[in-house]
């Protein structure tokens, strides 16, 4: 059996692997898009392009009354927006991935999600939520621990930012801080990947990495992780994913971080946005694919059983990179064995755009005039047509 999907979004790094991984579970693809390079997203039935985002929704409320099996929202923007519309909540609820009309409030607030995991006495960091700055002095002032100041809404590690005491304490509140502002205890420890895919509230497959290299600064999104076979992972990982899933209502991916405290191991929940990443159908290369964990689920309702079998043809961990987020020197000469990895990167793409490009703007465009750039910039643009 064919089963339909349609995937709505604003940005190809997004959306890039879920095309792929919807084809491996017996999906046929449509896809919804402001984005200009869409021809990236392969393999799709059908696209349609919007001009602006308000078009976007109009086609996304549109096409969601069409039958599909999975509608699948790529970005947080899209689902801020969703939310936030004049869409009626029938619409509403066809598009977003949530069982109940009371799941909206969550979605795309940091706020939110640490008080509902708090209520439900899910392990999430002690925290305060201030609302002006007067709040945000007297709360710093007293603290005894490090902190994280994190906007109510922000992704990729804007809008998140350090404090101890002992800081600047005038420099941070000139940070660009949006109020409500979240004060979360800072735990010292393993930054981890736990993100999953749910129907109903129900658990269906998820990944296990640790997350060991980042663009930029450790706030920034992760180029290298470390994959553990489901196997090896604890019932309590299960469990807390298990819970979590009934208190988002979650009904589609979710995006879930959270930190293994250094001492007692214990796992705590930090975020869990309504959308996949970008490291969606990684854990396939340990075994746990979730192609075919969404494919069982679609033929015969089959949901996550604990403990998983030990895949003996898989390797128990595995570090994996991430190739559109390394540099060309490292993907030159191989870095983290990335090349066993770019099975789905275009070789045009991977030679033209992920290395010659990255190298011509580093070595050659320092030592030549502005003029000559210009017209070497020219001839880059002309090659990287496809």
């Amino acid at each position: 059996m064919t089963y339909k999907a349609l995937l709505i979004g604003r940005y190809i790094d997004l959306m890039r692997p879920m095309p792929k991984l919807l084809r491996r579970a017996g999906f046929e693809v449509d896809v919804i898009t402001t984005a200009q390079g869409y021809n990236a997203l392969k393999p799709v039935r059908q696209v349609w392009v919007a001009t602006d985002a308000a078009q976007l929704l109009t086609l996304a409320a549109a096409r969601s009354c069409e039958h599909y099996d999975l509608i699948v929202i790529g970005d947080d923007e899209v689902l801020l927006q969703i939310v936030g519309s004049h869409q009626s909540d029938d619409i509403k609820l066809r598009l977003l991935p949530v069982c109940s009309v009371e799941n909206f409030r969550h979605i795309g607030s940091k706020v939110m999600l640490s008080q509902l995991l708090e209520a439900a006495n899910i392990p999430t960091p002690a925290f305060s939520v201030v609302n002006n700055v007067d709040a945000l002095k007297s709360t710093l002032l007293q603290t005894l621990y490090p902190v994280m100041l994190k906007n109510d809404v922000s992704a990729g590690g804007a809008g998140v930012f350090p404090y101890a005491t002992g800081d600047n304490l005038q420099e941070v509140l000139s940070k660009p801080l949006v109020f409500p502002l979240l004060v979360q205890q800072r735990i010292e420890g393993d930054l981890l990947d736990l993100s999953g895919f749910y129907q109903h509230g129900a658990l269906i497959h998820f990944s296990y990495s640790s997350m060991t290299q980042f663009v930029g600064t450790a706030l920034g999104p992760s180029s290298v992780r470390n994959y553990a076979q489901l196997a090896t992972v604890s019932a309590e990982v299960f469990e807390l994913l298990r819970r979590l899933g009934q208190v988002l209502g979650a009904h589609g991916f979710v995006n879930t971080t959270c930190l293994r405290d250094r001492e007692s191991g214990q796992h705590f929940l930090i975020e869990a946005d309504m959308r996949a990443n970008t490291w969606v159908d990684y854990a396939r290369y340990l075994g746990d694919d979730p192609a075919i964990a969404i494919r069982q689920y679609f033929d015969s309702g089959r949901t996550l059983t604990n403990p998983q079998p030990f895949r003996i043809a898989y390797p128990k961990q595995l570090v994996v990179p991430y190739v559109y987020r390394l540099t060309a020197k490292e993907i030159l000469t191989n870095r983290y064995r990335v090349w066993g990895f770019c099975r789905d990167v275009g070789k045009r793409e991977l030679v033209i755009k992920r290395i010659f490009k990255p190298l011509v703007c580093e070595y050659i465009k320092p030592w030549i005039s502005p003029a000559r750039w210009k017209q070497l910039q020219r001839v880059i643009a002309k090659i990287m047509q496809v």
